[in-house]
């Protein structure tokens, strides 16, 4: 029998967290959608079904040459979120910077 220790556990979870960061980043599309669903509030079988449908899976559609930077541009004009409220205050977000 295989029991692990708190370390081993705690690192098991930064490892799959860290992973599944990594892979939303170089998917941006599949975070895209991930986020429209969940902004729907999608059950997680929702969610999984969207990803697994979306048809841009990197978000670039051959037109646009960085697809961050035109997601980060749709997120400002959109305004600030109440989780960039929260944290950061109501006069800024994720790109302001700290001076």
């Amino acid at each position: 029998e295989d029991d692990m220790t708190e370390r081993e556990v705690t690192n098991r979870i930064r490892f799959g967290l860290g992973f599944t960061i990594t892979q939303l980043r170089r998917h941006l599309g599949v975070l895209d959608v991930l986020a429209e669903t969940m902004e729907q509030d999608g059950s997680v079988a929702e969610c999984i079904a969207a990803m697994e449908a979306c048809e841009s899976i990197s978000g670039q559609d051959g037109i646009m040459g960085d697809y961050e930077l035109t997601r980060r541009q749709k997120f400002r004009d959109e305004g600030t979120n109440w989780v960039e409220k929260v944290f950061l205050g109501n006069d800024r977000n994720i790109d302001t910077d700290e001076n």
